[in-house]
């Protein structure tokens, strides 16, 4: 189970406690309020994490397919310049003497 997973079921339980508490409705809602924010930069640090992770894929995968891509980017070309030099003569033009 990830850590934030396990830290929000924990953060849930200690808000549910203290929603069932005699404690004054101030004291609860700073603490709600601070454990909220606990649990958004978790949140984010683990978001951060995966978007790191994910960037470091991509690199990887981007890196890999930028050489395939080279390389028939490079048969193309070569292909594209046989056909070119494939190409029919245009016809002359034709000068008409004026009368």
């Amino acid at each position: 189970m990830p850590e934030y997973f396990r830290e929000s079921l924990r953060l849930h339980q200690i808000i549910l406690n203290m929603l069932s508490s005699r404690r004054s409705v101030k004291k609860t809602v700073f603490d709600i309020i601070e454990i909220l924010q606990d649990a958004i930069d978790l949140f984010i640090d683990e978001s951060d994490n995966i978007v790191d992770q994910f960037e470091k894929m991509i690199d990887k995968y981007k890196n890999l397919i930028g050489e395939e891509y080279s390389e028939s980017d490079n048969e193309e070309s070569s292909e594209s310049e046989n056909e070119e030099s494939y190409e029919k003569p245009k016809a002359k033009k034709i000068n008409k003497k004026g009368s």
